[in-house]
């Protein structure tokens, strides 16, 4: 909407106890209460997910993970993240936060769970600035 004077202004959604309701995770739930939704918007805007689902369906992303992988990806589980987001944003519906956190919540473990390929260094090795033997056989 414009304001006076011509600017443009955006109301920030802001939940009835003026926090976040979100815990460290960002996951929608406040500690404490499990048992009920209490977040009032996703842990994502529901473009974000149709944005990943467009994506995981394109022609360059499926060659791609064909190659690295041996397999086409698989894409339904953006599409219903997409749908359990608009189902909340919508109806405020119970069923579609708990979908939608519970999702989040797998592709963080899934992320996880794989231990990165390389070991940073805090230093460079002690000889770094020796000349590499390439003519020496071993």
């Amino acid at each position: 909407m414009a304001g006076a004077g011509g600017s443009w202004r955006v109301r920030a959604r802001v939940p009835e106890g003026g926090g976040t309701g979100r815990d460290r995770r960002g996951l929608g739930e406040r500690r404490g209460s499990l048992s009920r939704p209490v977040c009032p918007q996703p842990p994502r805007p529901c473009e974000d997910y149709w944005g990943e689902w467009k994506h995981c369906r394109g022609l360059r992303h499926a060659f791609h993970h064909y190659y690295a992988h041996g397999e086409l990806p698989a894409c339904d589980r953006w599409r219903e993240d997409y749908e359990a987001c608009r189902a909340w944003e919508r109806d405020r519906a119970a069923a579609a936060q708990e979908a939608l956190c519970e999702s989040e919540r797998a592709r963080v473990m899934e992320k996880q769970k794989y231990a990165p390929v390389w070991k940073l260094r805090k230093n460079p090795p002690s000889d770094w600035y020796l000349p590499l033997d390439h003519d020496k056989s071993n």
